[in-house]
């Protein structure tokens, strides 16, 4: 098999397994990408912003997006850490 056809059908698979997550999560009025900060919130603790986009190899922009929405829908919180300029996030007790 090539690589073409073999990254092609990793993409599928990886592309379906995604949105069946997705349906399952719906009941919880989640999807995924917001899923795997909570479950990395439960792994590392508090930490902050920066320090997440890091450990998922996400863009700190599309942390914040997530953040934002995730504390609307009562799973995280954030609170000034030791420098004031610096949020940590929290899961809460619905987390």
């Amino acid at each position: 098999m090539d690589a073409a056809k073999l990254i092609h059908l990793l993409f599928q698979t990886t592309r379906a397994i995604s949105q069946g997550v997705n349906h399952i999560l719906t009941a919880h009025g989640l999807y995924s990408s917001e899923w795997s900060m909570i479950v990395a919130l439960k792994e590392t603790g508090p930490i902050s912003q920066n320090a997440l986009a890091g450990y998922l190899s996400i863009e700190p922009a599309a942390i914040s997006k997530t953040i934002v929405k995730l504390e609307d829908k009562g799973f995280i919180e954030r609170k000034s850490g030791q420098d004031k300029r610096e949020k940590k996030v929290f899961l809460t007790d619905k987390a």
